[in-house]
């Protein structure tokens, strides 16, 4: 089964749970079934056993 959606447009990325038994969590607060909370570079998202953390990479550290 699912267990949340990590999507992406506009240069920003969206998190939301899809109604997971044990939840998603970014930054340790909690995530509401269909809620769309946008990632920050920094930002952890916890979920299903699983810890991310995000960073932004950009074309000048592409080539570096």
């Amino acid at each position: 089964t699912e267990h949340a959606r990590i999507s992406g447009h506009a240069e920003q990325l969206l998190v939301s749970d899809l109604g997971s038994v044990q939840g998603t969590f970014v930054n340790g607060i909690p995530c509401l079934r269909e809620e769309v909370f946008y990632i920050m570079p920094g930002d952890e998202v916890f979920g299903g056993g699983a810890q991310l953390r995000f960073s932004c990479i950009t074309k000048q550290d592409e080539t570096s």
